[in-house]
């Protein structure tokens, strides 16, 4: 897989819950019209706090071929309604992964990753089986990027399995 030259970064993009809420996203994606697989993380630390490349770069997976979503969760930053911890991520997590996988350029096919909280918000939304969800990951890590690789799962930096394009569902 080749590099993409170029990203487009859409920041403050509303995302609308099934309650009326609307919750503030940053979407990363390779700037080249296409139909690309979507990972996303949800937190309560700041969608624009820097990203810590332990997890995920959202600009190196928007290179490689994903559409990376960063949304903060109900209640914090500008995203609008209250926090509660931990109360409101199973309809919100199933609403935000249905929501990414609509948008344009998606394959359909939504990733989720994530440590700590973000981590718990991917299984509170794999409880409620949003249909387009197909993967979640705990958490990521990029390695060397070689021949199209991609996150690299790093369970106590010990893990050895790979994600590539076309690996667990998301192409």
């Amino acid at each position: 897989m080749t590099l993409a030259e170029e990203i487009t970064v859409q920041k403050n993009v509303s995302a609308e819950m099934r309650d009326g809420t609307t919750l503030v996203t940053d979407v990363y994606r390779p700037a080249e019209n296409g139909e690309y697989p979507v990972l996303l993380t949800r937190l309560p630390y700041g969608k624009d706090q820097s990203i810590n490349p332990e997890y995920m770069n959202p600009i190196k997976a928007a290179q490689h071929g994903y559409i990376v979503i960063l949304q903060d969760v109900r209640g914090r930053f500008d995203s609008e309604g209250a926090w509660y911890p931990f109360v409101n991520e199973f309809e919100d997590g199933y609403d935000a992964v249905e929501w990414t996988a609509g948008l344009p350029g998606s394959n359909g096919k939504v990733g989720m990753y994530g440590a700590s909280y973000p981590g718990m918000t991917q299984w509170q939304a794999a409880v409620m089986r949003p249909p387009a969800l197909k993967v979640n990951r705990y958490p990521f890590r990029f390695y060397k990027q070689v021949g199209g690789e991609i996150p690299r799962p790093t369970a106590r930096r010990r893990a050895r399995g790979t994600l590539r394009a076309g690996d667990g569902g998301l192409e």
